[in-house]
């Protein structure tokens, strides 16, 4: 039976545990903790967000849904009708950031970055940057841009019944459900077989992300016509 709505996964989970009445209050939580493995191992192009803030400080926070970097660009401002390109941002260690940027001046523009905790943290440090208050639109003034990874709609039956990452990858939230069961299933052989077929879901979804990126990057340097 198909399934790419949450009461139709939870259906499925029923059916592949034979109707477990005991288990299937927390049917919920296995979709849950699934999502949170999904988080840890996944990858895929669906996950891939961008967002543009205002770069006023050394150091900045990170998206509220942020799971890992693909690039940090920064813009130093349009100027009139001109809008500089953007400068492609190398990620660094913390000790490689501090050590390479420990004794410069402050500078109008950064040259690398490295992640600590929930912020992510520019070099060398910056010089002021002057904002009127209530500014929403960051681009007239130095800003920066993230691309990442970000964490991905929680599924529930209220106000969230279909996602995209259901529609496109079920099998990845059914099997990663049916693993969240184990402590449940006393020597149920079929457990190798589901998390077969979770960890090669995850390698092809993650390997297709792979090869989206560097495409793009060979058509970009003009090597593909």
């Amino acid at each position: 039976m198909p399934f790419d709505t949450y009461s139709s996964l939870l259906t499925s989970i029923d059916n592949y545990l034979g109707q477990r009445v005991e288990l299937q209050p927390i049917y919920p939580d296995f979709v849950y903790l699934a999502e949170q493995r999904m988080y840890r191992d996944v990858r895929a192009r669906e996950m891939i967000r961008r967002a543009v803030a205002l770069l006023n400080e050394t150091w900045e926070w990170l998206p509220f849904d942020f799971l890992q970097m693909r690039r940090v660009t920064v813009r130093d401002g349009s100027t009139g009708n001109i809008q500089p390109g953007p400068i492609r941002l190398t990620g660094m260690s913390t000790g490689q950031l501090e050590a390479s940027y420990a004794n410069q001046a402050q500078s109008p523009l950064p040259e690398a970055y490295a992640l600590e905790g929930l912020q992510i943290r520019f070099g060398p440090d910056l010089s002021t940057q002057t904002v009127p208050s209530g500014v929403v639109d960051p681009t007239p003034y130095r800003n920066f841009e993230v691309v990442y990874y970000a964490r991905f709609p929680h599924l529930n039956a209220t106000d969230m019944p279909v996602t995209p990452m259901l529609q496109a990858y079920p099998e990845l939230f059914l099997y990663g459900a049916l693993i969240e069961a184990e402590p449940y299933l006393v020597n149920d052989e079929r457990l190798v077989v589901w998390k077969g077929v979770f960890d090669d879901a995850v390698e092809s979804i993650n390997r297709a992300a792979d090869f989206q990126a560097s495409s793009a990057l060979v058509m970009g340097m003009g090597s593909v016509p």
